[in-house]
């Protein structure tokens, strides 16, 4: 079972116009709302690839009350931890003809270090259940950078995976106790090492650097690019398919799940990564904050292309 951790879950509301016109009306073309957080969403796309999941995290007020409604009808199994305060809403306003959508997000309600507690309690109680642990997205307001650190030792002296995908302070922390893998996009791999990574042979050398400190895989997005992968087994380049994108929204976490899919699966690394790229592209072709489908994935498959850089492992 992949078990996921969204410190600062979101209500996500998506609207659609074809143009906008500062300071008059302008009528919405769509309008759509999903449960969200980066881990929220690896969970809604592993439900939609047929596996097993279990969506762990804190839910407040009625928004929160809605998420936790929304997933339990969308078959993503739940078990929040119940907080003060209203869990945050997110806003992506998509304009037709003039791409990519533009996100407006909330920094959401603070959460008590006893709360912390309670969460560790029940990460603790699936241990047993859980193949991989992701933990993904921005720290709420009251929880210090280091609290993605403390989470991946509680799981991984315990002998369990854990995968991180976040950014800035808690990202650098977490680096600290050394996590199973890792997909920072080029911006955050940047930051991580100190420089540009301005060609793919940086890029790759970046992602090699990054492994060398002990995480075993390390995966780096490059949007439209693909993404560039770096395994025990080798290196590898996929490229996406080529689709009209209309939002990123979400694009990065069905890269995560599609790859945790593929770990627990035993899949050779170029299948996993080609199922990664192809629901990351999956979701890309839908406004707003809507996932890709199983179908879209299963169309756009034999798209993803995936190459090995080297013939050689490349050892931590």
């Amino acid at each position: 079972m992949i078990v996921t951790v969204t410190l600062n879950p979101a209500l996500d509301k998506a609207i659609v116009v074809d143009k906008l016109v500062l300071g008059e009306s302008n009528p919405i073309k769509d309008f759509r709302t999903d449960p969200g957080g980066k881990g929220i969403n690896v969970s809604r796309m592993v439900v939609e690839l047929g596996r097993k999941t279990l969506a762990l995290g804190f839910s407040g007020g009625e928004t929160g009350a809605y998420i936790v409604q929304c997933l339990k009808s969308r078959g993503v199994n739940h078990d929040f931890v119940e907080i003060e305060g209203n869990t945050r809403t997110n806003l992506t306003l998509v304009i037709t003809d003039t791409p990519p959508a533009t996100e407006f997000n909330s920094p959401g309600p603070e959460i008590h270090p006893a709360k912390l507690l309670e969460l560790e309690k029940k990460i603790l109680t699936y241990l047993p259940e859980a193949s991989l642990f992701v933990f993904a997205g921005s720290l709420p307001k009251g929880l210090p950078a280091d609290t993605y650190a403390r989470l991946i030792h509680l799981v991984e002296v315990r002998g369990a995976r854990a995968v991180l995908d976040t950014h800035g302070d808690p990202l650098t922390e977490a680096l600290k106790e050394t996590p199973y893998m890792i997909k920072p996009n080029r911006y955050e791999a940047e930051k991580l090492l100190g420089r540009e990574l301005k060609t793919l042979d940086e890029i790759i050398e970046g992602a090699c650097e990054l492994k060398a400190t002990g995480i075993k895989v390390v995966s780096i997005s490059l949007g439209s690019d693909g993404a560039i992968l770096c395994t025990d087994d080798g290196v590898y380049r996929a490229y996406s398919p080529k689709v009209e994108a209309q939002s990123g929204v979400g694009a990065g976490d069905s890269l995560v799940a599609g790859l945790c899919v593929g770990i627990i699966d035993g899949m050779p690394w170029e299948e996993a990564f080609r199922l990664g790229i192809a629901a990351g592209a999956a979701t890309a072709v839908h406004p707003g904050t809507q996932l890709g489908t199983k179908e879209d994935i299963e169309k756009l498959l034999p798209e993803a292309k995936v190459e090995r850089i080297d013939k050689h492992a490349v050892k931590s």
